[in-house]
């Protein structure tokens, strides 16, 4: 083989990979904005029977039960919220959240949106 067709082969080569590394990124950003809701930046929320999230990520203070979140205008189902513990609250099944958990102080709650209730991730 030539030294002219090996570079052919190899610029060849790359533009497929090229190409199907286009393909994955374009597909992971239409993935991206499909799961989650833009807002503003993460803010503290006091626990309460009923929160009401702006963004994606936020602070949670206080010990008390949360039955509700309201689910945010731009949020379709398999939008993700990830809560803080500020405080080890509770969630119950008395509202939307489908599983009643005890938060953990520093340790991400991840939830997801279905269309019908959150689903928390512990």
């Amino acid at each position: 083989m030539t030294r002219v067709s090996r570079a052919c082969l190899t610029l060849s080569l790359v533009g497929v990979i090229f190409a199907a590394s286009a393909y994955a990124q374009s597909y992971a950003r239409s993935y991206t904005k499909a799961a989650f809701f833009n807002g503003p930046a993460s803010s503290v929320l006091a626990s309460a029977g009923t929160i009401a999230p702006t963004g994606n990520i936020h602070h949670i203070s206080g010990t008390a039960a949360i039955a509700t979140i309201t689910v945010p205008a731009a949020c379709a189902p398999t939008c993700a919220l990830t809560l803080i513990p500020d405080a080890a609250f509770t969630t119950t099944t008395a509202g939307n959240i489908s599983l009643a958990s005890v938060a953990v102080a520093n340790k991400a709650l991840i939830l997801t949106w279905d269309g019908t209730k959150w689903n928390p991730s512990y």
